[in-house]
């Protein structure tokens, strides 16, 4: 369950069970261009995280 905020954005907050490198790894990913694309949704307002929380937006 998210949290809604003036009708238009709901924050959701999910941990995953992975450190970034596991998480590159499961995805088949290198560390590095996984890191980057997490950079460009933080700016681009899609995701926010910190180790492994993330919380993901989700914009009506």
């Amino acid at each position: 369950m998210g949290l809604v905020l003036d009708g238009s954005v709901t924050i959701e907050s999910n941990d995953i069970p992975f450190d970034r490198q596991q998480l590159a790894d499961y995805l088949n990913l290198e560390r590095t261009n996984m890191s980057k694309e997490l950079g460009r949704m933080q700016r681009e307002g899609i995701i926010a995280c910190r180790k492994s929380h993330f919380k993901l937006i989700n914009r009506k």
